[in-house]
């Protein structure tokens, strides 16, 4: 192994194994007086009335919000990853952290929370988990392989990178990636039935190599991150300067993550950018530089539509 592979593999350790104490940032004059929790390839932030703070360093990807105060943190590691309950005072600041989760592929993506149900989307298994929450315990009630097992892992052709979920009250809706550079196949939306986890339908998007999907009354907005736009039903919107991947909705307004493009070796020390978009008037309100490359976003103090119809019960 090559003395340059060992240094690395020992930062990512480091990352992983020992969280930092908080970091501020520069005040971002953010126009949205709300607070979002913001999971990157570079630690996990918190942005909340313009100033933003990193509090975790580390790998992190999916963000289930329990409820204002209370969230679950997928972290990512060099072969595993893991999830967090993490918990924080009125000025976001964490006040308890603990694992809950082991053992799970590094490859999850997207998490989400709902009447006491955690599901944990395996992306690199063409997986679904959901554990039950009770207190201060966890066990894992079901899971399910969608799509078919991966008899040659991601090379298989059967393989979907499955990346984000929605919740509503009787399915699950997961968005297929496709890996639409490498198989030329468009992103596709996959929705399940909440009681036996069975295929009703498929729809194709029009996207390729998408991210993030939440219904907007009867359209779909979702992430083409191919094309660097985003898709509301038939309409696109335009302008995003980076590969996009992260999405917050409140109210009538998305916050969208967006990562330099840059050779995959040097993702982890890639910048990023937060897009506002005005999802009524169907553009971009503004552009904010960001530390890190985003890979999930969630508001805390608002309802969250990303996060499923259970969101406004859980504030």
């Amino acid at each position: 192994m090559k003395t340059g592979r060992v240094i690395r593999q020992m930062i990512e350790l480091r990352k992983y194994y020992f969280p930092s104490k908080f970091v501020p940032s520069p005040n971002m004059n953010f126009p949205i007086d709300e607070t979002f929790a913001i999971a990157t390839k570079n630690g996990f932030y918190v942005l909340s009335k313009g100033n933003c703070k990193m509090i975790l360093a580390g790998e992190y990807y999916g963000i289930a919000k329990v409820n204002h105060c209370r969230i679950f943190l997928f972290q990512k590691g060099l072969r595993k990853g893991r999830i967090w309950d993490v918990t924080f005072n009125e000025d976001y600041e964490i006040v308890s952290r603990r694992v809950v989760i082991r053992g799970l592929s590094h490859g999850t993506h997207q998490i989400d929370f709902y009447q006491n149900h955690l599901v944990v989307v395996d992306t690199y298994n063409n997986m679904i988990l959901e554990y039950k929450v009770i207190d201060d315990e966890i066990c894992l009630l079901r899971s399910s392989i969608i799509n078919g097992r991966l008899a040659e892992g991601r090379l298989s052709k059967n393989y979907c990178h499955f990346n984000s979920i929605f919740i509503e009250q009787e399915v699950f809706s997961l968005l297929a990636h496709n890996e639409t550079k490498k198989t030329g196949r468009q992103s596709a939306i996959w929705t399940l039935s909440k009681e036996n986890l069975e295929v009703e339908k498929k729809i194709l998007t029009g996207a390729g190599n998408a991210h993030n999907i939440v219904r907007i009354d009867d359209d779909w907005l979702l992430l083409d991150s191919l094309n660097n736009q985003a898709i509301l039903g038939d309409e696109v919107i335009e302008g995003f300067q980076d590969f996009i991947r992260g999405m917050s909705v409140i109210k009538d307004y998305a916050l969208i993550g967006g990562s330099e493009m840059v050779k995959r070796a040097n993702r982890n020390s890639a910048t990023g950018s937060l897009y506002i978009v005005d999802i009524k008037q169907r553009k971009i309100v503004c552009r904010f530089p960001f530390a890190a490359s985003v890979q999930e976003i969630r508001c805390l103090t608002q309802p969250d539509k990303c996060t499923g119809i259970y969101d406004v019960d859980n504030l």
